[in-house]
């Protein structure tokens, strides 16, 4: 039977030949990911039915814990240092192998950077951006503290298995033009909700064109329009990449040619312009030519979903 490429995933990490959407699976996780909110995990593993708390680890080779929220501690803020602190004697104290502090940087580009997302695998962070990893073509999804405390004993989790929405982008992007420029079109199109608990997958011309900072950039972005998974096939610049940098062997994962999709959805970026959100929802978009001039008052540079050198 044809599947997707997240249906594909599912299917070998739950011991599956097959898969389709609607299945209910228990998956092995490749990688756990956990910001600072690993000091809530003891309550997760209660709210999970887990009685003494974090025991041990399933592997603690695959677990990255990144400190990166407010850092430095803004001025004053003794709860935030105080809770700084707390992580690394949590970390310290469990043995945790991955642990990159403040001053390394945002969570999910941390952990592209070096080298724990590869191909084909299955990625849990106690972060809604995931699906960022998909770039890599890597299923890649949020949870929250209580699954968390269960993949952390377990290495494990269930999943119902999501349709796939099919993107097709044609044409070729204007130097002015990004690729948040094509989320906010389709945002703008066709809600912020259209692909809720869908997995995404992107394919045309003007993606194995796009750099993988712009593939990031949509797969962060897909959580904004619901995406369980945002997914991409690996490619030359996936391999090149990683070449030096991953920390786990990898095999990549490609769709079957008559895999079956809810939706196909065709974009082409040669009329594409720059876009804008407006308040108060990313749904209501315009292209920014409309606007005229707007000064800025306050700007935020750098966060997750603008984290790449070519974005900001």
């Amino acid at each position: 039977m044809a599947m997707t490429i997240a249906e594909k995933i599912l299917a070998s990490h739950s011991g599956r030949e097959f898969v389709r959407p609607g299945d209910y699976v228990t998956a092995k996780i490749d990688l756990a990911g956990i910001k600072y909110s690993i000091l809530d995990i003891p309550n997760g593993m209660k709210n999970a039915g887990i009685e003494g708390g974090l025991t041990h680890v399933w592997d603690r080779s695959r677990v990255v814990i990144v400190n990166d929220y407010d850092g430095p501690a803004p001025d004053k803020n003794v709860k935030t240092a105080q809770r700084q602190k707390e992580v690394r004697e949590f970390v310290q104290r469990m043995q945790f192998q991955h642990f990159y502090d403040v001053s390394e940087g945002i969570c999910h580009q941390v952990i592209l950077d070096q080298g724990f997302v590869v191909p084909g695998s299955l990625a849990v962070v106690t972060d809604s951006h995931a699906p960022i990893y998909g770039a890599l073509n890597c299923a890649g999804t949020g949870i929250g503290e209580a699954e968390m405390a269960w993949v952390l004993t377990y290495g494990s989790l269930w999943f119902q298995v999501p349709n796939t929405i099919k993107i097709v982008v044609t044409g070729a992007f204007s130097p002015s033009v990004m690729p948040k420029d094509l989320y906010l079109y389709l945002s703008g199109q066709f809600g912020t909700d259209f692909a809720q608990y869908h997995s995404l997958e992107w394919y045309g011309p003007a993606i194995q064109n796009m750099s993988l900072d712009g593939r990031m950039c949509l797969g962060n972005q897909a959580e904004e329009l619901g995406a369980k998974f945002c997914l991409f096939e690996a490619d030359k610049k996936v391999f090149r990449f990683l070449q030096g940098r991953a920390r786990y062997p990898y095999q990549p994962v490609t769709a079957d040619p008559d895999a079956h999709y809810q939706q196909v959805i065709t974009v082409d970026v040669d009329a594409l312009v720059p876009m804008v959100a407006l308040p108060h929802d990313m749904s209501v978009v315009c292209p920014a030519a409309r606007l005229g001039t707007v000064p800025i008052h306050q700007a935020s540079i750098g966060g997750c979903a603008s984290g790449r050198l070519e974005d900001i």
